[in-house]
């Protein structure tokens, strides 16, 4: 790779990422067609044109976000380098498959905790969402790659590089380890404040509901925060991936 040539290097990487976003996107509509089949009832298009249109506007918006946070986090060390080895044809570290194991290890006890804690905290879930039934395991499995892929380059290769990068830009000096640790924590917050637009269209959100949505899910952000700041964005991928598989397939089936 010619370290001249950014705008080429993160392009060919960054198509990619969106590609694989916008597929992820196309798989989580069956989830959320069983949990809120409004969305499809309620389209003034029709449901093929729906899926058409979803599917390349979250390309043209995955690869946008994609090429920003790898152009920005470059420099800062927060790469897809696994992935990006891939794409340029060079070889991909040997240690590379154990610490993806260790990863999903990490996603799996980060699912299994919040399964628990979601039992532990039913008293403060509006009667409405209790009254839900789980999708079926297979389309837990389909919207397991929504998380991983979409929600990993928005929230942690766009959002969690772009703190970063404007703190290192503020300060004018390098990075350290309380600005990544900042950027985790914000992110993982931002992260489960993103999910109660979802909620909120289930159930009124109290204050109770409110604080045990972002609660629960910074307790994944948190530690995807840190895989993708320590090793790479593939390894928050495979973590989310995991705990997802923990809270969206496991869960469903027992």
């Amino acid at each position: 790779m010619d370290p001249t040539e950014p705008r080429v290097r993160h392009w060919r990487l960054s198509i990619r990422l969106g590609a694989l976003a916008a597929l992820s996107m196309l798989l989580v509509l069956p989830y959320l067609f069983e949990l809120m089949p409004e969305l499809a009832a309620n389209s003034k298009v029709p449901l093929p044109a729906l899926v058409v249109g979803q599917t390349l506007q979250s390309f043209v918006l995955f690869s946008a976000l994609a090429w920003l946070g790898l152009r920005m986090g470059y420099a800062l060390k927060l790469d897809a380098p696994l992935l990006r080895a891939w794409v340029h044809s060079t070889p991909i570290p040997e240690r590379a498959l154990r610490g993806l194991y260790n990863a999903g290890l990490i996603g799996a006890l980060c699912g299994g905790l919040i399964v628990l804690l979601d039992f532990a905290t039913q008293s403060m879930v509006p009667e409405s969402i209790r009254a839900i039934q789980t999708p079926p395991w297979w389309k837990g499995l389909l919207a397991s790659f929504y998380g991983a892929i979409a929600e990993e380059i928005l929230a942690r290769l766009f959002l969690m590089t772009l703190l970063v990068w404007v703190a290192v830009k503020a300060l004018r000096r390098e990075p350290r380890a309380q600005d990544y640790w900042l950027a985790v924590v914000v992110t993982a917050m931002l992260f489960g404040i993103g999910h109660l637009p979802a909620a909120a269209a289930l159930a009124p959100l109290t204050p109770e509901f409110l604080l045990r949505t972002v609660g629960l899910n910074m307790l994944a952000g948190v530690p995807l925060g840190w895989l993708f700041w320590r090793y790479g964005l593939e390894y928050a991928m495979v973590a989310h991936f995991a705990a997802d598989i923990v809270l969206h397939v496991l869960r469903a089936l027992f």
